[in-house]
């Protein structure tokens, strides 16, 4: 009894070893297979991207095109680029109020009189 229960174990354990071999090699195969696939699926489409696709998009202006400066587009985009591209750069007011303060600190230590304290003040809050 013993025997069979050995011969038994080992035959499912073979099974077992069986059936793990034959899913790796079709998982392999399958593998194998995308990736042809993969290859003859970009062999197919460059020469339409390339001979069809390119050419439509040049002749359409979305590629390589030199840009019309005379389009409404062109104009609105020559406005606005110098106003996007130098932002004026401003204090906030946590910097402000340290300004303020040391302003104030000269005005009481003497260092300035009161007009030069209200202009230097003014021109703090107009930034």
């Amino acid at each position: 009894m013993l025997i069979f229960a050995l011969l038994f174990f080992a035959a499912c354990v073979l099974t077992v070893l069986f059936w793990a071999a034959v899913v790796a090699t079709a998982t392999a195969i399958l593998a194998f297979l995308l990736l042809i696939l993969q290859a003859a699926w970009w062999l197919v489409t460059r020469p339409i991207v390339w001979l069809i696709i390119r050419p439509v998009e040049y002749m359409c202006g979305a590629k390589d095109r030199p840009p019309n400066r005379d389009s409404p587009t062109a104009r609105a985009q020559a406005k606005v680029l110098p106003i996007i591209s130098d932002p004026v750069v401003r204090p906030s007011i946590t910097e402000k109020v340290e300004q303020l303060g040391k302003l104030q600190s000269l005005l009481d230590n003497g260092a300035i009189n009161q007009n030069e304290f209200d202009r230097m003040k003014n021109e703090v809050l107009a930034t």
